[in-house]
């Protein structure tokens, strides 16, 4: 075949195929391009509800929670200190379909509203990735923002049942499986926004009783919670002991879908869909003493030198708890440390009991002194944070030098929580077996700096 018949081929050959590419090939024509970009204009002007006014010291405000949790009640009441300018930037007021499609035009208008100047108030509920956020949020403060939080939080079978309500009125359907996806990304989302210093001002509410309640608040340096058990309830996702339970009777439709919260009927006793439900050991039963019965308690400990010698007035904001014989006690403060563990029964791992109970109120700090205490508390998780050195001005007037020495103080922190079923296995083992945590070498001279750096190492 000569050159030229190739070459005749080839262009028959790339011919055919332009054809079949213009036959088959699909391109929006222009108008519907128009049309799309005209809706999301329409968008961001439903989006954003006042008119943006420079402020000298603008805020920008992040109304989060999962869907359901009372984000839009709580606005309307005026719960939240907003100025009067501000804007808000709502996602529900975009009529385009698809949530996904409201969540992009939401942020497009932040970016606008930003660029005013204006304080903002923004439905934060699409923006609950940490790294996403951070970025966000830092653009923000080079503008010259301050950055504030607002997070609702409530069980999520409340929030469905929630849902259920507002579909039977306004007819919008949302689907269970997103209203539960929506809580597991801010229950994911609050301990690293903590951790990062995410927020000037944070502060975290519970709805589940309807009026919002401040369950914890945070700025970038410290984190203080005020309701430690619907806290650790929130993080440990315990639904059941949350609070109601989902009403079925109320709601035919069917319980939402949360991954095995509510027992299959036709699984056997003790099972959840029909696999093995772990029972965690619950320990004894506690009491919650008033600060003076504490105190006595306390004070027939052997080893009262080693005990934080607080005053009822300084105990009332504590959460308490002492055994039904009053000879088993520990503290936990607002913000979370650990205090005044004491053991006075002839009970062997009753201490063990009152370390996890207090964990399960919050406890995720502790300071001791340097014997047997720092491993001890070390197989339940904790770990060393630093040190500082005895300082006999300080010490207890109490102190048996002779018995005791002059130990180093030990600052630990609980980075996660341990499983008990272990935490109470390693507790239990001879003090000689136990692993010993590892020593910190880091020594200090200020205890508020020492108790700081030791929170910001806890787990949230």
């Amino acid at each position: 075949m000569d050159v030229l018949s190739l070459f005749q081929r080839e262009y028959a050959r790339r011919d055919l195929t332009a054809k079949f590419a213009r036959a088959f090939s699909f391109s929006p024509p222009e108008r519907f391009n128009q049309h799309r970009e005209a809706e999301t204009e329409r968008g961001l002007a439903r989006a954003i509800v006042g008119k943006p006014k420079r402020s000298e010291s603008p805020t920008l405000t992040l109304v989060g929670g999962g869907s359901c949790s009372g984000k839009t009640s709580a606005l309307e009441t005026g719960l939240f200190d907003v100025s009067d300018d501000a804007v808000r930037i709502n996602p529900d007021a975009v009529s385009l379909p698809g949530h996904e499609s409201r969540s992009a035009v939401s942020k497009r208008a932040l970016q606008q509203a930003l660029n005013t100047g204006a304080s903002i108030v923004y439905d934060s509920c699409g923006l609950v990735a940490a790294t996403n956020v951070r970025e966000k949020l830092e653009r923000a403060r080079r503008l010259g923002y301050s950055i504030n939080g607002e997070y609702m939080i409530c069980n999520p079978a409340t929030a469905s049942a929630r849902n259920l309500d507002r579909e039977a009125v306004t007819g919008r359907h949302v689907p269970e499986s997103f209203v539960e996806k929506s809580h597991d990304r801010v229950r994911a989302f609050l301990p690293k926004a903590i951790k990062f210093g995410l927020f000037d001002r944070l502060r975290i509410w519970s709805t589940e009783d309807g009026a919002p309640a401040l369950v914890a608040e945070a700025n970038r340096d410290q984190f203080v919670i005020h309701k430690p058990e619907t806290w650790r309830r929130f993080i440990d996702n315990e639904p059941e002991r949350y609070a109601k339970p989902f009403d079925e009777a109320k709601h035919p439709r069917g319980q939402p879908e949360n991954k095995g919260r509510f027992r299959d009927k036709d699984a056997p006793a003790g099972q959840t869909g029909g696999k093995p439900e772990k029972q965690p050991d619950k320990g004894p039963k506690w009491t919650t003493p008033k600060p003076e019965a504490f105190i006595a308690a306390r004070q027939t400990s052997t080893r009262g030198g080693y005990l934080s010698s607080h005053t009822p007035e300084e105990l009332t904001s504590h959460t308490l708890i002492l055994s039904p014989d009053g000879k088993v006690g520990v503290a936990v403060d607002q913000q979370g440390d650990l205090q005044n563990l004491f053991n006075n029964s002839n009970r062997k791992g009753a201490a063990i009991d009152a370390v996890i109970e207090a964990i399960r109120k919050g406890a995720r700090t502790l300071d001791c002194y340097d014997q047997f205490l720092p491993r001890y508390y070390a197989q339940f998780g904790f770990v060393e944070t630093g040190r500082m050195r005895f300082n006999r001005d300080v010490a207890p007037k109490d102190w048996d030098y002779s018995r005791d020495g002059e130990p180093d103080v030990v600052f630990m922190s609980l980075p996660k929580v341990k499983d008990e079923h272990e935490a109470r296995r390693d507790a239990s083992q001879p003090a000689d077996q136990r692993k010993p945590p590892q020593r910190s070498t880091r020594y200090y001279t200020d205890w508020d700096a020492a108790k700081a750096d030791s929170r910001r190492t806890s787990y949230r």
